[in-house]
């Protein structure tokens, strides 16, 4: 005797019950990825909206900034092409300073002001940039005489008086961007 017949002695090879008649488990297809959830379609939606007004902020800060950027090269190279001559090197950092003051805040109108009143009036913003009251009575009384005696340090100094302004003074609020 077999162990399968030990086992099962009167059980025939092959059944033909109900067990015999069921089909093999059929499993779902896979979930695809296409299309995706409504939540996706939001999500994408947002992430496109956000990086498109981040660029423009972007594009718009650059483009408002360029004559900073402009007025950094050009006092770069008046300095270094004139800061041995102080007399030139003011008259035209005084130019400088009233294109730029133009750029900046063209409804003040402060490039046609006299130089000691324009000077006061870039140097009272609220960030503390500008010239100090020595500088701007040193510039404003050595720029009009026949003969003038600069101090030793003057084009140093107005050239960093000016560079600090330039990079720090802010426009006035209505030439603001929204970004």
């Amino acid at each position: 005797m077999s162990f399968r017949s030990a086992l099962l002695p009167d059980m025939p090879l092959q059944s033909s019950g109900p067990l015999a008649r069921l089909q093999d488990i059929h499993l779902p297809e896979p979930i695809g990825w296409w299309p995706p959830a409504p939540g996706w379609w939001l999500l994408t939606v947002l992430v496109v909206v956000a990086l498109t007004f981040t660029i423009i902020c972007i594009v718009r800060k650059h483009r408002n900034n360029l004559y900073r950027r402009q007025a950094l090269a050009e006092l770069e190279y008046l300095y270094r092409s004139n800061k041995s001559h102080p007399a030139i090197f003011s008259h035209q950092l005084l130019a400088l300073i009233r294109r730029t003051t133009i750029a900046a805040y063209p409804a003040a109108q402060l490039a046609p002001l006299p130089t000691r009143e324009l000077l006061e009036a870039i140097s009272d913003d609220e960030n503390g940039t500008g010239f100090s009251c020595e500088l701007r009575q040193q510039i404003d009384m050595l720029a009009y005489r026949k003969a003038p005696e600069y101090p030793a340090s003057f084009s140093d100094d107005i050239y960093q008086a000016t560079r600090q302004w330039l990079k720090r003074h802010r426009r006035s609020s209505q030439e603001a961007s929204p970004c």
